[in-house]
């Protein structure tokens, strides 16, 4: 159970019993009837408290008994006006030190103060209470979502709690403003409560990664297929160009064919015909020569041959008349 400190003061106002109040003014000692005679308004200036038949009073003044008698009263006309709280404390160590926490000397001044045996008889009894909204809003998610639809407040949510959890009217009570429950209930709901919480934190884990999951598989889909599509548009560029390359080598050796093909002719023809003019040549030296030239040839040979004939060269004119 959650400790609050709401309504602390309220809770703790100490107050007098009427007894009491009524036996101390009767009191045969004269200081204690004197202290808790309902006084009336008393003058903040000191009064002169001096015995009858006492000589000498009025030379001596104000005596300190009267003195602390009239402030006595005072205070206790003061108390009387206000409203007084008692608030019990617990000293942590003996030391006076800070951040210093005996367990053993806090144990003992609880036990000394009555604190374990009130706690006992208040275990037994309806030890915890709590307004209707709270003990409402805490407790509602034990009931299913049909019978919180359904619910009329907290008499329906008791009365759902009790037939689920097979409880008496005994082991609550339900007042104008709390609901009053045994300790032994109050720590089954709040186990209930926590199984609930944590049951419904796994549905909540399970659909979010449930969600993460499809998230993730989605992702992992789309970066699937985009990864898959610059693959093939990587190859297909790579396709491409390999094509374009093969094209444009198979361009350049028809067109380093074609021209190889054409040289090779041309130099085969132009062998051919420099071989038929070897031949033609050799078979006939002077047919490219026109009549003309050949009868300028033959009158210079002739020239020659005379003058070799003339100069009695007969070797060289023999030679001279073969070729004519």
């Amino acid at each position: 159970m959650k400790y609050t400190a709401n309504d602390f003061v309220e809770k703790n106002v100490e107050t007098l019993s009427t007894e009491l109040k009524s036996l101390l003014p009767a009191s045969q000692i004269d200081e204690i009837r004197e202290i808790f005679m309902p006084a009336p308004s008393i003058s903040k200036a000191p009064v002169a408290a001096v015995t009858p038949g006492r000589r000498g009073g009025n030379i001596r003044g104000i005596s300190v008994a009267s003195q602390f008698k009239t402030s006595l009263q005072e205070l206790m006309s003061d108390l009387e006006k206000t409203t007084p709280h008692y608030i019990r404390c617990v000293k942590p160590n003996l030391i006076k030190q800070a951040n210093s926490l005996d367990s053993g000397e806090v144990l003992r001044q609880l036990r000394y103060a009555g604190m374990m045996e009130a706690i006992r008889i208040r275990r037994q009894g309806y030890a915890n209470r709590e307004f209707h909204e709270s003990f409402y809003n805490r407790f509602s998610i034990l009931l299913t979502g049909k019978e919180r639809a359904n619910s009329l407040g907290i008499e329906y949510l008791v009365k759902t709690l009790s037939n689920r959890l097979t409880l008496t009217d005994g082991d609550w009570q339900i007042g104008h403003s709390k609901i009053f429950l045994r300790h032994e209930l109050a720590i089954k709901l709040e186990t209930f409560e926590m199984l609930k919480v944590r049951m419904a934190g796994r549905v909540l884990t399970r659909f979010g990664r449930k969600i993460a999951r499809r998230r993730a598989a989605l992702l992992l889909t789309a970066w699937g297929k985009m990864r898959l599509h610059f693959i093939r548009k990587f190859y297909e560029k790579k396709a491409c160009a390999k094509i374009m390359a093969t094209y444009r080598m198979y361009k350049q050796e028809l067109v380093y064919a074609t021209t190889k093909n054409s040289i090779i002719r041309i130099q085969t023809f132009v062998r051919w015909k420099l071989a038929v003019t070897r031949v033609q040549k050799k078979r006939d030296p002077y047919g490219e020569y026109t009549f003309k030239d050949m009868e300028k040839i033959v009158k210079g040979k002739q020239k020659l041959l005379e003058k070799a004939v003339a100069q009695k060269k007969f070797g060289y004119a023999a030679e001279l008349e073969t070729t004519l």
